[in-house]
């Protein structure tokens, strides 16, 4: 206090800069007090230290960060900040997919990416077509093609694909009897044109000619010849083949006879002679 004249007056320590307070000064009747800021605590009546908010109760939901006089919040890898204190997850899938070059699968924190079906991951990010004709799992009975995701089945001429995979027989000769002028006989895969009167028009398959004199034994003669051939020589291999069976037959069961025993032959006593006189 001051004395003036005869009475006494406050002294304010805090306006004459006297009070040593490191942060707020209060003044008071006959003394002084020190304060702190927010965020700061009183240490020896007059200097202030930070406290730690995030060592308490900070409101955080995820991680607290300590400053000068205060704290912040913020979240893990895959949310954001919503209010100051609470997080909520980021669908990285919304932009841009994700930087996936196929399939972007948001989860909770994260995301994944994937590849169609036929595709492969070749990075992170990106993938990769699966040539699935050069892994032999295609199942195609003829030809594999392989294309961007999947493959596909096709068949050799005179096939058709009945189920995507397996491949059937053409029986060119039901349509049009296969554009013959005379008979068609159907083969795996393709078919021939016959000719029963005159012989084929070399230039044309399908076509027969008539040629005058010629009968259709004439202009098949080479195809009899051949059959009659191939009949004869089936013919003879099997009389062989009968002929030997019978002489084994034949061989075996005189060896058997030869082998039995020979029987024994007695000859007869001879009578008793009477004695003349």
């Amino acid at each position: 206090m001051e004395l003036t004249n005869t009475t006494c007056e406050d002294i304010d320590e805090c306006s004459e800069d006297t009070d040593g307070c490191e942060h707020n000064c209060n003044n008071t009747l006959g003394s002084y007090e020190c304060s702190c800021k927010t965020g700061y605590m009183l240490m020896d009546g007059r200097n202030c230290s930070d406290i730690n908010e995030c060592d308490g109760n900070h409101s955080c939901e995820h991680i607290c960060n300590n400053t000068l006089g205060s704290y912040e919040c913020s979240c893990k890898t895959g949310y954001m900040l919503m209010d100051g204190r609470n997080c909520s997850d980021i669908d990285e899938c919304f932009n841009n997919n994700g930087d996936c070059e196929q399939t972007c699968n948001n989860t909770i924190g994260y995301y994944l990416c994937g590849c169609y079906g036929g595709y492969m991951e070749l990075t992170n990010t990106t993938c990769e077509d699966v040539d699935e004709c050069a892994g032999n799992t295609h199942g195609c009975e003829h030809n594999c093609t392989n294309t961007l995701g999947s493959y596909e089945c096709t068949c050799k001429t005179g096939y058709m694909l009945i189920d995507g995979r397996t491949c059937e027989d053409i029986n060119e000769c039901l349509i049009n009897n296969g554009g013959c002028e005379e008979d068609c006989i159907n083969l795996n895969g393709s078919f021939n044109c016959i000719c029963t009167q005159g012989i084929a028009d070399n230039s044309n398959s399908s076509n027969c000619i008539q040629v005058p004199g010629v009968s259709g034994f004439q202009a098949n003669q080479g195809l009899y010849i051949a059959i009659i051939i191939i009949f004869i020589i089936l013919l003879l291999f099997v009389v062989v083949v009968v002929t030997l069976v019978i002489a084994t037959v034949v061989v075996g069961n005189s060896q058997n006879g030869n082998s039995k025993p020979d029987a024994k032959v007695t000859s007869p006593s001879p009578p008793d002679q009477e004695t003349v006189v």
